[in-house]
């Protein structure tokens, strides 16, 4: 298949399989005697892996250190994987956090706001300052 059929079955734009071609991330395509670039159905697959490890938040470095030429490095893809479910768990355990103090500042002013009150600079200093030490 052409470049052209490559990107309409990956969903991946034409620029970027040659970007992608550049950088080794997927195998420089034989050329036909027509000198149109010529893939097959292991290139569409390798397009679809890269673009599953992007959505999983892989960077390009990281999938090009996962994903070679031959294959999937299954050790490297594996702890690759374990890592980025480590930084996922910590941002989510910050992200909650975040949510905690959000949540406590809205039911904080809502209450003032309820008395037709401000919060004085003063609590709401005090609120951040016990927020902070909350932080993981």
């Amino acid at each position: 298949m052409r470049i052209g059929e490559l990107a309409a079955q990956s969903g991946v734009p034409t620029s970027t399989i040659r970007f992608y071609e550049k950088r080794g991330l997927l195998p420089e395509a034989k050329r036909l005697t027509s000198g149109y670039r010529h893939y097959d159905e292991d290139n569409v697959k390798q397009l679809k892996l890269i673009r599953f490890a992007q959505d999983l938040g892989f960077s390009l470095d990281e999938v090009s250190g996962m994903v070679a030429n031959s294959g999937v490095d299954h050790d490297r893809a594996l702890n690759h994987l374990q890592d980025k479910l480590r930084e996922l768990e910590s941002l989510i355990e910050r992200m909650t956090v975040k949510k905690q103090n959000l949540a406590t500042l809205i039911s904080h002013l809502q209450n003032s706001w309820d008395k037709d009150e401000c919060m004085s600079p003063e609590s709401l200093n005090a609120l951040m300052q016990s927020k902070d030490s909350d932080q993981p």
